[in-house]
This record gives structure tokens, sequence and C-alpha cells, in this order.
């Protein structure tokens, strides 16, 4: 340890209340952070933040809250080296391996090298053509919902769109006559993905044969089965369809110039179809459900879509020309991140705000608790896409707002990630005003991503029919 770590405090939190001092520090821990962390843990982490400031223990020696824009700077990017992904991370293993999200180390910086070419922005407009096309095909199914103003799963619409797009653009003409089973795979594993239960001591060994393991066990094996099979007739083919498969399969390290094995390209894959579809699915659902609760924000979009694009659909170089939109869905990304939690591991003590942090630690960073500290938030509460006006801005911390992480492990996909809500929140918009009941409040269920506790039933009203009747 070092000498600094050693003569420093470790950090308040609510372990340090009175009434339960007399007890040893896990059971503290059990009887007063337990509860909260079960019922509703972003809230919670967002009451102790408040409470306790910046860093927080939630338990003595093992578990920190790290939410002020210095302390998650330090850890995702000045001393990152430090940091691991850590044993916690073990529970996502047996669907992404040793992918991006997952993996750690040398093993990490190497695919980093590899991935990040397919996420450049030249193959943005290839992209921007199948969101283009799957979203107008569901719209175009919207029109039976409309005419009869019968809601839709508006979390359960996108879900699906999302993945026939990743889909589309993983495996191109390999899809044809699989898309059914493969997407019926993805929708069975999601239900059991969840990092939050990485943290419960309660849960089941993973040797365990529940029924719902062997479910998710079943549709891994149908999902990877499908990809080594492509693969496989990839390499022998020498084919290159210019999808994400062949953009992984004849990528070189610019280093050794070595190819991925079939297991690491396996990997990666399954890892973007999980932060590739369920993310952005949760971002547009709740995005789409603030404009129905804010129908001045609303108007504003529809106005901005309608001036830019009028009748056509969005072209990639017409998303420059949608500020506003860009904003509310940023804004709807700081009132709902859909990454709302990940964890680090120290390697070695550290010291963060002026508090100990000890090595093989536990340190909890949440987009979602930062992002609604009243410091550096003004009314964080409040639904106002303006607050990223450049003007209003500048002055904010950069880590202050970090959706997608940040540093040098921020997500590879981010920007195609804010492509794709932008060109569905802008096609939706020209066609369809989607309105909710007012009775409709939803809460939180957090996993992996940052889903609503309750199905998000909203009405498409055709824009065009509401123009006609008097």
């Amino acid at each position: 340890m070092s000498t600094e770590a050693a003569s420093t405090p470790a950090p308040p939190g609510p372990l340090d209340d009175a009434e339960y001092r007399y007890l040893p520090g896990l059971v503290r821990a059990y009887l007063i952070v337990l509860p909260g962390v079960i019922r509703n843990p972003p809230e919670y982490f967002v009451q102790v933040a408040r409470r306790y400031g910046g860093v927080v223990t939630l338990s003595p020696r093992r578990i920190f809250l790290v939410a002020d824009p210095d302390g998650v700077k330090h850890v995702v990017q000045d001393n990152h080296t430090n940091y691991i992904k850590g044993p916690r991370y073990k529970v996502l293993k047996p669907l992404m391996g040793d992918g991006l999200f997952s993996s750690d180390g040398e093993l990490w910086k190497r695919q980093r090298r590899l991935v990040q070419p397919a996420f450049q922005k030249k193959h943005h407009p290839r992209m921007a053509e199948i969101i283009c096309s799957a979203t107008a095909s569901m719209l175009d199914r919207w029109e039976a919902n409309a005419a009869a103003r019968r809601a839709i799963d508006a979390r359960g619409e996108v879900i699906l769109l999302t993945l026939e797009i990743l889909l589309r653009s993983m495996f191109s003409g390999d899809l044809i006559g699989h898309e059914p089973v493969l997407r019926e795979a993805v929708i069975e594993y999601e239900k059991h993905m969840d990092l939050v239960g990485a943290v419960n001591l309660a849960k089941l060994p993973a040797w365990f044969p529940s029924a719902g393991r062997r479910r998710f066990q079943g549709a891994v094996r149908t999902l990877e089965q499908f990809i080594f099979r492509v693969v496989k007739e990839r390499r022998r083919t020498q084919t290159d369809n210019g999808d994400l498969v062949s953009l992984l399969l004849w990528a070189r390290d610019e280093e050794t110039g070595q190819p991925m094995s079939d297991r690491q390209i396996r990997d990666e894959l399954m890892t973007m179809l999980q932060a590739g579809h369920d993310t952005v699915s949760d971002a547009v659902a709740w995005t789409w459900f603030l404009m129905a609760k804010h129908p001045g924000v609303r108007d504003r979009v529809e106005q901005e879509v309608d001036s830019v694009l009028g009748a056509q659909p969005p072209q990639f170089g017409d998303l420059a020309r949608l500020p506003y939109t860009d904003r509310v869905i940023q804004e709807s990304m700081r009132v709902y991140p859909p990454a709302w939690v990940f964890a680090r591991t120290p390697v070695e003590d550290d010291v963060i705000g002026g508090y100990h942090i000890p090595a093989k630690s536990l340190v909890v960073i949440s987009p979602y608790v930062t992002h609604r500290l009243p410091e550096l938030w003004e009314n964080p509460e409040t639904f106002d896409p303006d607050r990223f006006l450049p003007e209003r801005s500048e002055a904010r911390p950069r880590f202050a707002y970090y959706p997608f992480s940040a540093g040098p492990r921020q997500c590879v996909g981010a920007s195609l990630a804010m492509l794709e809500a932008q060109m569905i929140i802008a096609m939706a918009a020209q066609r369809y005003q989607l309105a909710a009941d007012p009775g409709l409040s939803p809460g939180l269920k957090p996993r992996i991503s940052l889903t609503a506790d309750c199905t998000l039933w909203l009405t498409p009203v055709s824009r065009a029919r509401a123009a006609r009747e008097p």
C-alpha cells in the first residue's frame, strides 16, 4: 500500500450513521445499504451521493460509489490502467466471452485496435440506409394501430427494430431464412442478462440447472453456431460483403498483422448483439415517452423535422441539420441513461477525492447518479433539452455527462448509436405523434440497460390524418 493511500481516510457513507455503529461493518452494510440497493438501486445511489458526496462507502473496504466528475475522470481516464472490469463481470462471460465489454489488459487493447475501424464514420452512410429501410417498415406497420387508436408497446417495437438493423448490418445476405430463429434467441437470452445480479449474494450458483439457465444456454448455442457457420463459409470462399462479419474477419492488427480467431469474432459479435440493440432500444423508448409527456418538446422536434426533411426519408448528411432532435436525445439519455451503471476493480490501492480506495474492491460508477447531481445540473429532475445548447454547456465539466462511459473504454459504437437513435426519432416524428395515457408513470427496472418497470404503451396518431381532421 502506498504511503499516500495509507494516510487517507475511508469515504463517508450510510454506514457512518450512529444508530448501527455498534455492529460490525459488513452487518451494517446488509442492514442499511442492501435494502436500498435491492429496492431501487439507481435512486438509492442518487440519495447517498447527494447526502454524502461524490465518493461514498457502501460496504467497508469492499464497495464504493464514485459520482463526482473528477472522481469519474480519475477512474476511467487519468488512472484507467489501475482499474479493470474484474471478477464481477464474469456473469457476462457465457454470452460475451472475451469481447470488448468484458475483457481487460492487453487482450482488450488488441481487440479495440481490431474492432475500432468497423465503427469509423465512413461506414455510417451504409448503416443509415439499413436503419432507414427497417424503420420505414416498422412505421408502415403502425398504420393499423393509428387508424384504430390502438397503443403500441414502444420498447417492444424498437427492440425488434434495432435487432433487425443489427442482424442485417452484421450478416447481410447470410441472414436470409435465419432471422426468426436468431431474433427469438436474442430475445430469450436478453431476459437472463442482469449486471445487477452480479452483486446479488442470494443468486443461484452457476451450476444449478434452472429452466431459465437452460433456455439461456440454448439461445447462446443457437447464435454462436450460426456465427461459426457464417465465419467458416466466409473464410472458405474469401467473401467480403462489407458487413460487420467481413469487417472483423478481414481486420488485421496494425502492430502484429494478426487477424482475429473465430472465437474472438464470435465474442465480439455476441457483445455487439447485446450492447448494440438493448441500450439503443431503451434510449429511443424513453425518448418517445418523454416527448409524449412534453408536447412542447414534441412539437419542436416535428417542426425541425418538417423544415429539414419534409416528407423525404433522412439521409446520413441530413442529421447534422437536426440539432434540436439531437439535444432531445441527449437530454433523454441524461434523465434515463441506458448504460446506467458500470463497475471497476482497482489493481492497486488508490486515492480518489482524498479518500482511500483499497485494491480489489468494487468501484461503482453510475451515469444515472452523476446526471442527477444538483451541483452539476440545474433542476436535474426536469426534462430540458436546451440545457445542451453550447452556451449552457461550455462551463459544465466534461465528466458530468457520460451516457456511453468515457475515457479509453468509451463505447466503441457511441456515434453509431446516436445516428441510429436520431434517425428513428426523426422518421417516427415525420409520420406520427406518440401519445401517452395521463396515468402512465413508469418506474425503473435496472438491468444491464435501464428499462421501465412497466410496458410503455404509446398510441401513434397519424400526423397527416390529424391535419386533415377539423
